[in-house]
């Protein structure tokens, strides 16, 4: 009676298998059909360095000129603007991977218009008023509290799928071509994607595929400073280039998980 005790405590350990860092449940992810992202966040470190405006020379006149550039694009709302067209994109690259991988992953459009979906992000607390916007659900970082059963429930009963997802991704550099000394040269810093993926479904009280820190293969291309004067070209495809390579290492990732026999 003991060793079978023993043999049903070991079974109902090696529900999990993990490859790479990827941590399944494989029976509770077979029955998973349809997944929504309800929680994204991107954060940009993709920084261009260098003297960054301080000291004086070329260097100095260069981050000035940056500088000068962003305070402009901050009071215009065009930097608001344009962080949330990037996070949409990126939001978009990891939906579409989820869907190429066989998940029916609905569209951000989809979430947004659901009127169930609104009646729970508009009741969440401390939501200024600026970040009200559903469509907006994704721009604003990790609204939804997965890990609580009750609200993943109601997620899960008004967007009617099977689990829901949190994903976050990094944009960082992944190399430097060039060189730059006391401010004089030219810089060219190439993105890097890195992504941490995890998704619950209605059953099991954690979650059931897990991955983190997934780098992505760096940019073709890289974001250019010369002379302390920052690039003015949208990275945005060149996020969107790496973070989809990063989505293709999870789920290939995922798949050798799923495949692996139990520890």
């Amino acid at each position: 009676m003991k060793n079978a005790n023993l043999g049903m405590l070991a079974l109902s350990l090696v529900t999990i298998a993990a490859c790479g860092g990827a941590q399944v449940k494989p029976q509770s992810l077979e029955k998973v059909k349809t997944v929504a992202v309800v929680n994204f966040r991107m954060q940009d470190q993709m920084t261009t360095g260098g003297t960054g405006g301080r000291g004086g020379g070329i260097g100095g006149i260069g981050g000035t000129i940056s500088a000068v550039r962003d305070l402009s694009a901050m009071a215009s709302g065009e930097a608001q603007a344009r962080h949330r067209a990037q996070v949409e994109a990126l939001y978009d690259t990891v939906v579409d991977k989820l869907a190429g991988a066989g998940f029916t992953a609905p569209k951000r459009g989809e979430i947004a218009g659901n009127p169930k979906f609104v009646e729970i992000y508009t009741k969440l607390p401390h939501i200024p008023a600026s970040d009200s916007d559903p469509g907006a659900f994704m721009v604003y970082g990790g609204r939804f509290d997965l890990r609580n059963p009750t609200s993943r429930a109601q997620l899960l009963d008004s967007l009617g799928v099977d689990a829901v997802a949190d994903v976050q991704v990094t944009t960082q550099v992944g190399k430097t071509g060039g060189a730059s000394i006391g401010g004089f040269g030219a810089l060219k810093r190439y993105p890097q994607a890195v992504v941490n993926v995890t998704i619950y479904d209605r059953n099991e009280p954690g979650a059931i595929w897990t991955d983190y820190r997934i780098s992505g293969n760096t940019a073709s291309d890289g974001l250019q400073e010369t002379m302390g004067v920052k690039d003015t070209k949208d990275p945005t495809p060149l996020y969107v280039e790496t973070t989809a390579s990063a989505m293709d290492k999870a789920l290939s990732r995922l798949q050798h998980a799923r495949q692996a026999p139990p520890k």
